[in-house]
């Protein structure tokens, strides 16, 4: 099976629920929206590898259906932005804040190369910040580089 096609996020999750594809294969969830393009990331498409997604759910049990069935809006739609405090090439984008002050992050590695040397937005992780103090920690180190009004 080939790669899904730009907008079929919701479709891919579906395949990826019924274990339908390969651990090599992407899921992508389009282009980035304007809020996310020029400075924050190219204009090719964001996905994940399936063989991640498992990885991500194992590891963050708190990364569900639910979670992932809204990422493509939430990534879309951030409330921040911010530049990685690890890597140089990739930006972490904070798609829901909880009522704790908790948030999730999807960092994204820009212009990723895959094995089919296609250039991607690439989702290396989805997870909880457990401490509600993190994002003002992040505001004062300045690494916040968008912020929806």
């Amino acid at each position: 099976m080939a790669a899904l096609n730009l907008d079929d996020w919701e479709r891919g999750l579906a395949l990826f629920k019924a274990n339908k594809l390969k651990s090599s294969q992407f899921v992508f969830m389009g282009r980035p929206s304007t809020d996310l393009r020029g400075d924050l990331l190219s204009k090719k498409r964001i996905g994940v590898s399936v063989g991640k997604l498992h990885k991500i759910m194992s590891d963050h049990p708190e990364v569900n259906y639910g979670l992932l069935d809204g990422l493509k809006e939430g990534v879309n739609s951030p409330k921040y932005v911010l530049q990685s405090a690890t890597e140089e090439d990739s930006i972490v984008v904070i798609p829901i804040i909880l009522e704790d002050g908790r948030v999730f992050v999807v960092p994204i590695r820009k212009n990723f190369v895959t094995s089919t040397g296609e250039t991607i937005n690439m989702i290396t992780s989805i997870y909880l910040k457990e401490d509600p103090n993190w994002l003002s920690r992040e505001r004062d180190n300045k690494r916040i580089i968008f912020e929806r009004e």
